[in-house]
């Protein structure tokens, strides 16, 4: 599995060439895949900050309690389980919550239409086969929903995510905020401090885009425990 892994992973560069070795070399079931999919710091990036391999097992062990509670139903069914799972740690733990604080934060209330009960609970009920058929393209239900009234080149599209250039300003007109952070950060005793500089130091060497999450998640957590603990007592953390 290593060995695959390491092969596989020849065609990505950076976090996902490590995420995919770690799928392969851990990836056991539709549960471990998604975790190591999902996982914003790679293994490797969790010792170099100082984490145990007890406390990482300790955290997919509390991940999986969660997935361990839903209905037999869906764990027989791999699409309906990564669906669940999705809803369950993505979309409410991440693009809920930002898009709820980010329109608060600018008075706008952000809700998104496909959350309503009524229609999570039908399509949630739906079996993975009828969801996403095998061998076409995603979103395969809201394609067919609306295929009356969506033009070809919409239908036919790939899905495009709201992507902003992270990763360039953080190298430019953030670059002197996201250094406080770090510097931040490397004040306390949460993190190894070596590993802060590793990560910090491969996302500015690294020409692509995609690493600009994991920096960027302990740029913020420097500036956090700044501005809500003050130096002395984040010196203490």
């Amino acid at each position: 599995r290593r060995l695959t892994g390491t092969i596989a992973a020849l065609t990505k560069r950076g976090v996902a060439a490590e995420k995919v070795r770690e799928i392969f070399q851990y990836g056991k079931d539709i549960e471990s895949i998604y975790f190591a999919r999902r996982a914003l710091m790679t293994r490797r990036q969790m010792f170099l900050l100082g984490f145990s391999q007890t406390e990482i097992n300790d955290t997919l062990e509390r991940n999986n309690g969660v997935v361990k509670n839903l209905d037999e139903s869906i764990k027989a069914d791999s699409i309906a389980m990564v669906s669940a799972m999705e809803s369950i740690f993505y979309l409410g733990n991440m693009l809920l919550r930002d898009s709820d604080a980010f329109g608060m934060a600018h008075g706008l209330e952000i809700r998104v239409p496909y959350l309503d009960t009524f229609t999570a609970t039908a399509v949630l009920s739906l079996p993975g086969a009828i969801r996403l058929p095998s061998g076409r393209a995603n979103k395969y239900l809201l394609r067919k929903a609306f295929a009356e009234i969506c033009p070809p080149h919409v239908l036919e599209g790939k899905k495009k995510g709201f992507i902003l250039p992270m990763g360039v300003w953080m190298k430019t007109v953030l670059r002197e905020q996201c250094e406080a952070g770090i510097s931040c950060l490397k004040k306390t005793s949460l993190v190894d401090n070596h590993g802060v500089d590793v990560i910090w130091k491969d996302f500015l060497s690294a020409s692509i885009h995609q690493d600009w999450a994991r920096p960027l998640a302990l740029c913020v957590l420097g500036l956090y425990l700044e501005k809500t603990a003050g130096s002395e007592r984040v010196a203490n953390f």
